[in-house]
């Protein structure tokens, strides 16, 4: 019964919060309009970015909730124990499995991102997506972790602990465009983005829990990824494993070639200045609704 209740609780609060994410949503548009309105407004171009930037941002808050309210269901003890499990022992798993000559990048998302990435096709930088940095992605890039810092992915990207009314996120296993890519997912934590439509071979697997094998499945089917790629966490050590047997390390680990790398110009590193410099005036002449 305590699941219960605490799972209506969880929703009441969601719930209040969707309010309030609403009433910030239209305040950011009204502060908008303003600034549009207003021809006298210093640096009028910049600071209409800005507030665009804000309303893409609370927008984007709010539609986490709805995610959230999607998602919301009863917890079970038979989840949490398996969520627990996974989060001690799979990151020492992986590195004790994992050849070193298998070079693969660990994405892991929340069940609601999830989803979002099966039906687009990809993994982006939410920089590209929502005009924001949501982890410690930039612009065309996605943060990524390799076998030795795994951790980083399955204790903090992946929904194992905290919210138990929430199903547990996935872990999207991909390899690596080329030698660059594969020096970078040591050393930055970061490769370009992922087009599973235009290379699907460079889907490795989608690591899930036991309960959300199905659905996780079901969304696959219908964006013609390869159904054989979703495991849960303990099937996709024992592919590793069976892959061992069957192929030599090197057989299993094979990379591409070539892509560029992005430094920011003069122009940008000003444009970021004078962005951060409207942004403290902002929070000085305006009060606005939390």
């Amino acid at each position: 019964m305590d699941n219960i209740e605490e799972f209506e609780r969880k929703k009441r609060n969601l719930l209040k919060n969707r309010e309030n994410a609403l009433q910030r949503v239209k305040t950011a548009k009204e502060k908008y309009k303003k600034i549009e309105m207003d021809d006298t407004i210093d640096k009028k171009e910049l600071r209409l970015e800005i507030a665009k930037k804000t309303i893409q941002s609370r927008e984007y808050a709010l539609e986490q909730i709805d995610n959230k309210l999607e998602f919301l269901r009863p917890s079970s003890q038979e989840d949490i124990d398996y969520r627990l499990k996974q989060y001690d022992e799979f990151s020492k798993q992986v590195k004790a499995e994992i050849p070193d000559d298998l070079h693969l990048c660990f994405h892991g998302c929340s069940i609601y991102a999830a989803k979002h990435i099966i039906e687009d096709g990809e993994i982006s930088s939410s920089v590209d997506r929502i005009g924001a940095e949501t982890s410690y992605d930039v612009s065309d890039q996605v943060s990524v972790t390799t076998k030795n810092t795994i951790e980083t992915t399955v204790q903090g990207y992946t929904g194992l602990i905290g919210n138990y009314n929430l199903p547990a996120g996935c872990i999207f296993v991909i390899l690596p465009k080329d030698e660059n890519e594969i020096k970078t997912s040591k050393t930055s934590m970061l490769i370009g983005n992922i087009s599973f439509k235009e290379n699907p071979e460079r889907l490795y697997s989608i690591i899930t829990t036991p309960e959300n094998i199905e659905r996780v499945s079901e969304w696959a089917e219908k964006n013609n990824i390869d159904l054989s790629k979703i495991h849960d966490f303990e099937g996709f050590i024992k592919e590793i494993k069976k892959q061992k047997i069957q192929f030599s390390e090197q057989e299993i680990g094979k990379a591409t070639v070539n892509i560029p790398t992005i430094e920011k110009n003069t122009a940008q590193l000003r444009q970021e200045r004078d962005e951060h410099q409207i942004m403290q005036e902002e929070k000085k002449n305006f009060k606005e609704i939390e």
